[in-house]
């Protein structure tokens, strides 16, 4: 058995590093505005437009869930680069877990 640090993976192949930009932005309709025209799911409508001034926070919490999934997420969560919870007060929008 591989020690924590020792892990590897084949990533090329899981199809969520593959279209991790599509992927990216399908996450950020929720947070953009609706197409022109109607839809009955607002979230997936296929014209509505991105929010893309969170792709950033948006692309970090996938790589993080992503690499989780492919090692285990305990194994990740002793690794060099496991999410740390952020002590700060009042949520004020930011992100929320940070990288160590």
């Amino acid at each position: 058995m591989a020690s924590a640090n020792t892990t590897t993976v084949d990533s090329t192949r899981a199809p969520q590093v593959v279209y991790h930009e599509a992927i990216g932005r399908f996450a950020l309709r929720g947070a953009g505005q609706p197409g022109p025209r109607p839809v009955s799911a607002p979230l997936a409508d296929p014209s509505g437009v991105p929010a893309l001034q969170h792709e950033d926070g948006v692309d970090a919490a996938l790589r993080h869930t992503v690499h989780a999934l492919l090692v285990g997420v305990q194994e990740k969560q002793v690794m060099e680069h496991a999410l740390q919870v952020q002590e700060s007060g009042e949520f004020d929008g930011a992100a929320v877990v940070a990288s160590a």
